[in-house]
Parts: structure tokens; C-alpha cells; sequence
């Protein structure tokens, strides 16, 4: 079907996103809302079937209702133009199936656990998926999420005898369940299986039964054991698949929240090394940055677990009940005998006052009545029946007094279960406190202080002290992370660092974040330098020409951190080692190889100049003068051309280990009043500060500081140092009052407006309602909330406090501030806007009314 060609009024058709057996699925623009959505019409040949339409209408409605976030939310269902339709959320990303040979261990984790929360919502409101595959699971783009598709459109079909016979399948053999593939009545439990399946296909990269066809698949489901996981993953996931895809329903989880809680109470490093196989062909993303923490969702009395019944969608009042599945022999009201008739109805309804009427329909006393009702006989053999309708009345009362106590044992074990909870978070928030004080002083609590928050989360979302204590856990991370580097502890490091990503995966692009992550790479790129560079220097691999000798790479991790003090360490051996070699060539008399060592060795570790100037002035003493003289000239003029070689490469002043700045203050060592020396150290300074401004224009603050820092190091008291940082710091304040969230213009009104104005009236007249616009800008793209407080007359009365959510960088937002008891006073008032507690924007106006 051309997608130009399908007309639906207030949708925009673009494109065609898939096309299956029952449906072709289309990306459309909804125009009232101006989103993206999904809009899925059902196949031309559905609506040949009469009753479709109204099965297809009533089903739709029914999904529409499940609201989950790892459910599809349905937005509207109709029928137009012969279109059976259904606008859904539009997921931007892709279905799991795609995944299959790229997705880590820690992703399938989060992905089965938020399946599992889908299905455990959706089974606790009665409703049955009946085809979990990986095509009906939706990894978004955006946050990993995944997202359950097509939830209970299959049940629209079910009754559909036309359509199963002309060979449209309810379900997917390969992730039947056994019951399933039995065509007996299935209920959630056998949704549990088809994950199971999903589960056992992505940890192995194949399905656990295939066969040449769908009935041979699906005796595999019936008979065959269950397939092994590799040895590897075996002994901590087999139980969890075997448990999933148990034969017998009975014998499965009975529930999503019994798989998450499984899963969450295996060990962080339990998977870490599973993963490690897992990745090891290097096509897998290794998954380290994946949160697959997922909390179950909390056991309500009478909702979970309903073994024996069928669940039933009570449209009156949206609630869930459940029905005998019991059959019994339909029984036809006695119309033959009225006086009769109407005798047994007075009874039962004398009963039904006196018991409350509410109770009575709340059994499953259909058959009674009809006993009570009885069957077209004759009069005679009615009066016969009077006994049988005594006892069928007494039985009535029996089971209406039974219904009552059950429902007051009911309530009172929700109030002690309501109270258990409470109970327990005030000790969890107990233990909290006392850990938070703890961890003060010993960080390695960080791991059982998290644990307690997740456990305070199960019990309430979003609670202060959790979402206070999330930063508090994530500072502390860092700086324990910032110490294991300073003590050199990197391997520590890096697994410090991947357990704070897991539990705080949306500081990973935080800048402070962002700058660790760049420590703990390069220390561990300098670690492996040192270990080589060690091996060079105790095999004598001193310099040389290319990268492959202990100086180098001593020199290139100092390039990275000129502190490290180990590889300061190796070029003051490296140092050593030619003093040895010079003073032996000193000794022999081998003046000339000596000088030469000499050189090199003050080169490469300048601190160390003073005992090689000691040898070099032994040797000095050892020549005639004339000859000192004569080298000490021409050493001269060598560390001269060697300065103007180091001004060509941009090597100026430390920390570069060879630089021009060394070699003119070793110049002026041997002849303090050598003028090239000295005029060219001085004109260093103000080459090396004509960086700065490129520097600055880069927005590279940090480098430009570090090179105002080094020349006035160097170069004490520079007035175009002190310029320098002055231009710095102006740069610096500028750009970050260009990046702080603004709020451009307020405009307040006592109508309502969906275009601002210029601006506002100086006066308003308002009775109950005043309505505000802003502009607002560089709010960055993650949802954030503005406090918009209204006061009366002074900073200090304070009348309401008003949130706007802001969902993107810039724009204009609209809301209104009603007082609807009290109204609106004449007189002066203030209207501030407050972000992070700090005051972003403050308008001040008047009513006169």
C-alpha cells in the first residue's frame, strides 16, 4: 500500500517503517500534537470478516489502557476510509532481533529484566501477549530502553476461525510455550516461557528447539529436556532458563517480579566474568557503561499470582477481576409458574438486603439461582421442589457470610502488610544514615550504602534521601577514584570506575566524568610505557634514534604527566648511566667521548647539571687552556644550535625535556655574559605567550592557563604574563555566561496567549488567573524543572510556587499562576524563576482591579 495514497485525517503519512502478515506499520506525523508517531493498519483482507471491526475496536481499547514504560503506549484506535488503525508511540531505534550477535551480556540483563517488568504489569491487569519474539521488542536509540510491541493485538484474533484457517498463526512456534503448541487455554505464565526462549537464543546465538516445521517445533517444546547453556555461563544461568521454560506452568516463575529478583541477586563480578567470554570474539560491545539495575516492582496483596482463575477487564470501572473458569450447564429461567417465580425472587432478594447485594454479586452463585429459578416443569412438580429451595437459600447465606470474613481477613492482612513496609523502609533509612556516616570515613561502604538506596527505592520511588544520597555516592566515587590514581592503583581504578558508570549511567558524559575516564586511559597507556621502558633501560636500550629505547618513552609519559615520578626516576638512571660511562672515558683519558656523554646526559636530565659541569670541569683542568677554551667555544656554539633547532619545533621552555630555554641557560652557565644567550632567552617569554590568543579563540582555557603558568615560571614577573591571564580570565568568565541557562523575556498578561508580545502591560486587571510566557535558552537537552514563585508586595510573602518543565535547550514556554479562593489583591508583585535554587529571572508588575 502506498503510503501517499492513505488518507486519515489528522495524521500526516511519511513512510513505510515495516510490513508483516496482519499489518503494514507507517511513520506519521500526528498534526494536533506535531510528534512522530507509529500508525499500524491492519491488512485489507481483516475486515472481510463481519465481526472484526468491533472485536478489533473493543481489544485496541482495552491495550490502549496498559501505561508502562516498557509497554507501547497506544495513543488512538479507529476505523476511517476502511482503515483499521491504531496510532502508537513512535520508538526511534531498532527490534532486538538486530542485536543478536552485538549485544552484551549487561544490555540482555537490563533487556530481560525490563521485559519481565512489562509482563509483570500487564499479567497483574489479566492480559496475555501470546507472541514475545525478539521482533516484538524495541531496543530505543536513545536510552537503551526496551520497549514491549503489538502487546494483546494477537487476542483481537484469537476468535477469528476464518482467519486461523487460512493460515494467520497466533504466536511464533519457535517461542510457543508447551501449552501453547497444545492450543489449550494458556494464561501469563506462558508469556514467561516465550521470554525464557528469547533469553536462551541471545546468550547462545541459536534457538533451543528448531525443526523442518512448525509441528515438529512445537512437539520439541512438549518432549524434549531442555537445551544446556555453554559451560562458561552454565552454572549461574542454567537455573534462571530451566526455571523460565519449565514444561509445566506450575513449575516457571509465577511472575515478572520473581525473574528480576533472580537475576539481581547474581554478583556484579558473576557477570563480569561471564561477559568477558562472552565478548571475547571482539564483535560485542563490551557493555561496561550499561546500568542493568532494575528494580522489581512490589507485591500487592490479591493482584499477584492468580493460579486457578481467569482474568476478566471490567470496562465499567476499569478494574481487573477474576472469574471462575468452572463450567457449568447452562439452566433457563421457570417462566411456566409466576406466583412461584416470584415467591423465589422475594427470598432471594430478602437475602440479598440483609447480606448486602454487593457481596452476593461478587460470588459465583450463577448455578444456585438457576437452581432457585428452576426449569419450565409443572406446578406440581414446582411445590415438590420447596426443600431443595430451603437449602439452595441456606447455601446462599453460607457462601455470602464465607465472602464477608474472607474480605475483612483480606483487609487486614493489606493493613499489616502496608505496615510491614513501613516498618522495614524506616529501617532501611536507619541503616542508610548510619552507613552515610560510615562512609565518611571508610569509601570501600560505597557498594552496601547502594545497595540499601536500591532497597529504599523498592519500597518508594523517588525518596529525598535516596536521590540526595545518589550524588553523595557518586562524589565519593570520584574522589576515591582520584585517589587509587595518585596511589598509582589503576587496574582499582578502572574497576571503580565501570561500577560507578553501571550504577550512575548518566553522568558518563558529565565533563568531570568525561575527564577521568581520559586519566584512568592515559595512566593505564603510561603503565604499559613504563614496563617497556624499564625493560629498555635495564637492557642498556638507552636513546636512539626512533621510539624504541628507555628515553623515549620515559620522555613521552612526562609529556603526558611531567609529575610522574617514575619516569622522572628513569631519566635520572638513564642520566646515571652516561655520568658512569663519561667519567670511565675521563679516567682512560678519552676526553672528547667523554665530553660527548656529558653532553647527552646534562640533556637529558638537566637537574643532574651540576655533577656533570663538576666531571666536564675535571676535564677542563686535565687540557691545556687553550684547548678548554677552544671546547668550551664550540660546546657553546653547539647548545646555541641546538636552542635555534629546539625554537624551530616549537620546543620553548619545560616541561618538553629538550628545549631552547635549557640550552641558553646552559650557555650562560659557561659564559654568563654570552649576549646571543641572553637576548634570545629573554624574547622566549613573548613567544611563547603569542599562543594564548589562538589558545583562547579554541576555547582551550586549560591550555591556554598552563602556558601563562609555565612563562611565568620561568619568566617571574612578565608584565605580558600578568596581560596574558588578565585577557584569560575574561575569556573564561565570558563563556561561561554565554553556556548558563537564561531566561530571555517574561511576559505576564491576565488573558491567555499562545504568541508572546512585545511585552507586558504595565498593569494588569486580573480576578483569579494570571498567565505568563517566557523565552528561555541554553537549558541543554535534558529535562529540567523551573520553580516559578509568585510574592506578594515583598520578597518575604511568598504566595505560590509554580514548576515548568523545560524539555529542550530553547524555546518559549507558557503556563498560568490561579488563585481561585482568593483572587488576586491590588497591589505589587514578583514573579521569580528558580533553577538549582539559584534566581535566574525576577519580573516585578501590579494589578488594579
Amino acid at each position: 500500500m502506498d503510503s501517499n495514497s492513505i488518507q486519515i485525517s489528522g495524521y500526516q503519512i511519511k513512510e513505510v517503517l515495516g510490513h508483516g502478515g496482519m499489518a503494514t506499520v507507517y511513520l506519521a506525523i500526528q498534526e494536533s500534537f506535531d510528534r512522530k508517531v507509529a500508525i499500524k493498519i491492519m491488512a485489507e483482507q481483516l475486515s472481510l470478516d463481519p465481526s472484526f471491526k468491533e472485536r478489533f475496536l473493543q481489544e485496541a481499547k482495552i491495550v490502549s489502557r496498559l501505561v508502562h514504560p516498557n509497554i507501547v503506549t497506544v495513543y488512538d484506535v479507529r476505523v476511517e476510509n476502511n482503515y483499521h488503525y491504531l496510532s502508537m508511540e513512535y520508538i526511534d531505534g531498532v527490534d532486538l532481533k538486530e542485536k543478536l550477535q552485538t549485544i552484551s551480556l549487561f544490555h540482555l540483563i537490563k533487556v530481560i529484566k525490563e521485559i519481565a517488568l512489562a509482563l509483570d504489569y500487564a499479567g497483574r491487569k489479566g492480559y496475555v501477549h501470546r507472541d514475545i519474539k525478539p521482533e516484538n521488542i524495541m531496543i530505543n536509540h536513545e536510552d537503551g530502553r526496551a520497549v514491549l510491541m503489538d502487546f494483546g493485538i494477537a487476542k483481537a484474533f484469537d476468535s477469528m476461525s476464518e482467519m486461523t484457517q487460512t493460515g494467520t498463526a497466533i504466536g511464533t512456534p519457535y517461542y510457543m510455550s508447551p501449552e501453547q503448541a497444545k492450543g489449550k487455554e494458556i494464561d501469563w505464565r506462558s508469556d514467561i516461557y516465550s521470554l525464557g526462549v528469547v533469553f536462551f537464543q541471545f546468550l547462545t546465538g541459536k534457538l533451543p528447539y528448531s525443526g523442518e516445521s512448525a509441528v515438529a517445533v512445537g512437539i520439541m517444546h512438549l518432549t524434549d529436556p531442555i537445551p544446556k547453556l555453554p559451560e562458561f555461563m552454565r552454572t549461574i544461568l542454567q537455573p534462571v532458563i530451566d526455571k523460565l521454560m519449565a514444561k509445566s506452568p506450575d513449575d516457571r516463575f509465577q511472575n515478572g517480579e520473581d525473574i528480576i529478583n533472580t537475576l539481581n541477586q547474581i554478583s556484579d563480578e558473576a557477570l563480569i566474568k561471564i561477559n568477558e567470554e562472552f565478548t571475547k570474539e571482539g564483535h560485542r560491545d563490551s557493555g561496561e557503561h550499561i546500568n542493568y539495575n532494575v528494580s522489581a516492582p512490589i507485591s500487592q496483596s490479591g493482584v499477584t499470582s492468580i493460579q486457578r482463575g481467569r482474568v476478566q477487564q471490567d470496562e465499567s470501572d476499569n478494574k481487573t477481576k477474576v472469574i471462575s473458569i468452572t463450567q457449568s450447564s447452562p439452566i433457563q429461567p421457570n417462566t411456566s409458574n409466576n406466583t412461584l417465580s416470584k415467591w423465589l425472587i422475594g427470598i432471594i432478594a430478602i437475602i440479598l438486603l440483609s447480606l448486602g447485594a454487593e457481596y452476593y454479586f461478587a460470588t459465583n452463585n450463577d448455578s444456585i439461582i438457576a437452581k432457585l429459578l428452576g426449569t419450565p416443569e409443572t406446578k406440581s412438580e414446582n411445590d415438590g421442589k420447596l426443600d431443595e429451595l430451603l437449602q439452595s437459600t441456606r447455601l446462599i447465606e453460607q457462601n455470602l457470610i464465607s465472602t464477608k470474613k474472607k474480605e475483612s481477613e483480606a483487609s487486614i492482612s493489606k493493613e499489616k502488610e502496608a505496615q510491614k513496609i513501613s516498618a522495614k523502609l524506616e529501617r532501611l533509612l536507619k541503616r542508610a544514615s548510619i552507613q552515610e556516616k560510615q562512609l565518611t570515613t571508610n569509601s570501600e561502604l560505597i557498594d552496601e550504602l547502594y545497595q540499601t538506596y536500591q532497597l529504599i527505592s523498592l519500597l518508594e520511588n523517588d525518596h529525598p534521601k535516596v536521590i540526595e544520597g545518589y550524588e553523595t555516592l557518586k562524589t565519593t566515587y570520584i574522589k576515591m577514584i582520584e585517589q587509587q590514581l595518585v596511589d598509582e592503583e589503576i587496574q582499582s581504578a578502572q574497576k571503580s570506575f565501570r561500577k560507578m558508570l553501571r550504577s550512575f549511567p548518566d553522568s558518563e558524559y558529565e565533563e568531570g566524568v568525561i575527564s577521568l575516564k581520559y586519566t584512568i586511559d592515559s595512566s593505564l597507556e603510561m603503565s604499559q610505557w613504563l614496563v617497556t621502558a624499564d625493560e629498555y633501560l635495564a637492557n642498556g636500550i638507552l636513546t636512539g634514534s626512533d621510539q624504541k629505547n628507555a628515553y623515549e618513552l620515559y620522555n613521552k609519559i612526562l609529556n603526558k604527566n611531567p609529575e610522574h615520578e617514575k619516569a622522572q626516576q628513569g631519566i635520572k638512571k638513564i642520566s646515571d648511566k652516561f655520568f658512569i660511562t663519561a667519567s670511565k672515558l675521563a679516567t682512560n683519558k678519552q676526553y672528547q667521548k667523554a665530553l660527548k656523554e656529558i653532553e647527552i646526559g646534562a640533556k637529558i636530565h638537566p637537574e643532574s647539571a651540576s655533577k656533570f659541569d663538576s666531571l666536564k670541569a675535571s676535564i677542563y683542568k686535565d687540557l691545556s687552556e687553550e684547548n678548554a677554551k677552544k671546547a668550551q667555544q664550540e660546546e657553546i656554539e653547539q647548545l646555541l644550535n641546538a636552542a635555534y633547532a629546539q625554537k624551530k619545533q616549537g620546543n620553548l621552555i619545560p616541561p618538553k625535556q629538550n628545549n631552547a630555554f635549557l640550552q641558553y641557560q646552559q650557555v650562560l652557565k659557561l659564559e654568563p655574559s654570552n649576549q646571543a644567550a641572553i637576548k634570545a632567552k629573554k624574547a622566549l617569554a613573548q613567544q611563547v605567550l603569542a599562543r594564548v590568543p589562538s589558545q583562547i579563540a579554541n576555547k582551550n582555557f586549560t591550555l591556554a592557563q598552563q602556558t601563562i603558568q609555565s612563562v611565568d615560571k620561568y619568566f617571574p614577573n612578565n608584565k605580558a604574563t600578568r596581560t596574558a591571564q588578565l585577557k584569560l580570565n575574561a575569556a573564561i568568565e565570558s563563556h561561561q555566561e554565554a553556556q548558563r541557562p537564561k531566561i530571555l523575556n517574561v511576559v505576564i498578561n491576565e488573558k491567555n496567549f499562545t504568541v508572546m508580545p512585545k511585552q507586558s502591560s504595565a498593569k494588569l486587571k486580573a480576578d483569579r488567573t494570571i498567565y505568563i510566557g517566557f523565552e528561555f535558552a541554553n537549558f541543554g537537552q535534558q529535562t529540567k524543572v523551573i520553580q516559578a514563585i509568585l510574592y506578594a508586595g515583598s520578597i518575604n510573602d511568598k504566595l505560590s510556587t509554580t514548576p515548568v518543565i523545560v524539555t529542550q535547550n530553547s524555546g518559549v514556554k507558557y503556563f498560568k499562576i490561579s488563585r481561585p479562593v482568593t483572587g488576586f489583591a491590588e497591589g505589587g508583585y514578583y514573579l521569580n524563576f528558580i533553577l538549582k535554587g539559584k534566581t535566574i529571572s525576577s519580573s516585578k508588575f501590579s494589578i488594579e482591579n
